[in-house]
């Protein structure tokens, strides 16, 4: 009986660290998704600024940052979308 008893303890005690894990992945994705929007936003609005007083360099560098907002976002979204099934 008692072998019986720790067992579903144990089995309760896995599941709520899944869900605890699984939460924190949830959060991980979030804020992943959200830096790369903002980098995707900054990235667009610096490169503008940059493309309006001909600094070249500069446009390169906030191009950058958008490319890099946008490969952070789709792979959140990648992520979010394989936890949803």
């Amino acid at each position: 009986m008692g072998n019986l008893l720790g067992s579903e303890s144990l089995k309760r005690e896995g599941r709520e660290q899944n869900l605890q894990g699984q939460g924190q992945e949830a959060k991980g994705q979030l804020a992943d998704f959200g830096q790369g929007v903002g980098d995707r936003v900054a990235g667009s609005v610096g490169g503008a600024a940059a493309a309006l007083v001909g600094d070249r360099e500069e446009q390169t560098r906030w191009q950058e940052r958008h490319d890099q907002g946008k490969t952070r976002q789709r792979g959140a979204e990648k992520d979010m979308d394989k936890a949803a099934y």
